[in-house]
């Protein structure tokens, strides 16, 4: 098991990142999600409240780190809160956009990236050893997504970000969402 932590922020408030992010309607398009639904997402505000823990694993293994993430979308203040247990152990939940999905969630080590553009990226934002990944795959919709977190130094300052590759039969999306952040 990866024991890195990715961040030392506790608690890490995030505010969307239009100017630097990339449009995210491709990706919510193969996903299944309605253009009307799409197009309102599209101009939404986006803050995301990520706490880190550690627990026991159940095998007494050592700790597994918890990251729980609270992303509230204004306007209309639709919230809703994750636990993303990095573990690889798959789960399954009931997300409102997008129906059941089955997800684990892991640390990589930044050398076993595939994508050696993003992770030069990751190593010039100080990510550290390792990024988180996130893999959630939907059944009834077809699609498979695997979203790195980590950070990036985009016009010399250090964002957080998330860069979401989705699947769906012979169509695949690439985005990356940045986060402006705060260190309390």
């Amino acid at each position: 098991m990866y024991t890195a932590i990715l961040w030392d922020v506790e608690p890490d408030d995030s505010l969307y990142n239009f100017e630097h992010s990339d449009p995210i309607d491709p990706t919510f398009a193969i996903q299944g999600i309605p253009w009307l639904i799409r197009k309102v997402l599209a101009y939404a505000s986006v803050t995301l409240t990520l706490t880190h823990s550690t627990e026991p694993a159940k095998d007494g293994s050592g700790d597994i780190t918890k990251v729980r993430m609270k992303q509230t979308i204004s306007p209309g203040s639709f919230s809703n809160e994750d636990d993303y247990i990095l573990d690889s152990e798959t789960r399954e939940a009931t997300v409102p956009i997008f129906g059941t999905i089955a997800m684990y969630a892991k640390y990589t080590p930044l050398a076993e990236l595939e994508d050696k553009e993003l992770r030069t990226r990751l190593e010039e934002g100080k990510t550290g050893a390792a990024a988180i990944q996130e893999i959630a795959t939907n059944k009834g919709a077809g699609w498979d997504a695997v979203g790195t977190w980590g950070f990036e130094i985009i016009d010399g300052q250090r964002y957080f970000t998330r860069t979401t590759v989705t699947k769906k039969g012979d169509q695949e999306v690439s985005v990356r969402l940045v986060y402006d952040y705060r260190e309390d």
